[in-house]
């Protein structure tokens, strides 16, 4: 099990709206791979705050 962060604070915000997938490259294909993937989630700054309206 390991778990990998990639820190993406470095990309402009334009850029980080087109991300719509993620590659896993193997790096050694001569092996077999098995590749689970779990808990995948995005975070947002703390300072946003959404807009709820609520129509009667």
């Amino acid at each position: 099990f390991q778990t990998v962060s990639v820190d993406i604070s470095g990309v402009a915000d334009a850029n980080k709206d087109a991300i719509d997938s993620i590659i896993i490259t193997p790096t050694n294909a001569d092996s077999a791979n098995t590749i689970y993937i779990d808990n995948m989630f995005g975070t947002i700054p703390i300072d946003w705050i959404p807009k709820v309206y609520f129509i009667t």
